[in-house]
């Protein structure tokens, strides 16, 4: 198989934009960051994330492009109680916690889901 002009061009940018990263990079710490570690995290599209949490697929989209949302905290509240997912940390953010480590801290920029 190879690829086509459009595919071409976005394998170079991926390549190029993944090399900038440093060492020990970390997310900014958004509201539009921590839902979509968490819609990630889950491994589900934007409309399936809308469907699972009550939310408008536009809702899903603006609060991950961090556009002003209106009543940001019921649908953050939405989210935290589809997912389980801590719905303090989803709002003001904090360390990324794993239940596999435990419930402590780690160093990982990874998509990781705080402990309920």
């Amino acid at each position: 198989m190879t690829l086509t002009g459009d595919a071409l061009t976005l394998g170079r940018m991926a390549q190029k934009h993944a090399q900038k990263l440093p060492d020990g990079w970390r997310p900014i710490d958004s509201i539009a960051t921590r839902v979509k570690l968490v819609r990630d995290r889950l491994g589900v599209s934007q409309r399936e994330f809308a469907l699972l949490t009550g939310l408008t697929y536009g809702e899903v989209q603006s609060l991950e492009n961090g556009a002003a949302a209106r009543h940001e905290v019921d649908k953050v509240a939405k989210i935290a109680k589809a997912t389980g997912v801590d719905r303090e940390w989803l709002l003001w953010g904090g360390p990324l916690v794993s239940l596999t480590t435990g419930g402590k801290s780690v160093d990982s920029p990874g998509p990781m889901l705080m402990a309920a």
